[in-house]
């Protein structure tokens, strides 16, 4: 069985906390999961992130606004029999 977890992100004003959230998912999936980050349109943000984890994420660029249209996208491109929403300023707990 294959988990998708979806984090959905927009700017770098919380790009620290982005990182924490990202980190403490990609600590706990295993193989064959999959972490996508959805992210409002933001080259900066987007070239941050695929910099610091290239294909260890999955990165979709919203070209709506708002957190209903990110996780819908987020769920339309996830392949997991699972998927899991967590916040970008959040932290996966153990």
């Amino acid at each position: 069985m294959r988990i998708s977890v979806i984090i959905s992100t927009y700017g770098m004003e919380r790009i620290n906390d982005t990182h924490q959230a990202i980190d403490s998912v990609l600590s706990q999936i295993g193989d064959g999961d999959e972490l996508i980050v959805v992210i409002d349109e933001n080259d900066e943000l987007t070239e941050n992130l695929d910099q610091k984890y290239g294909n260890k994420i999955v990165i979709n660029i919203s070209k709506t606004k708002g957190l209903s249209n990110a996780r819908n996208l987020g769920v339309q491109n996830a392949q997991g029999d699972i998927v899991a929403f967590i916040d970008d300023d959040a932290v996966a707990c153990d």
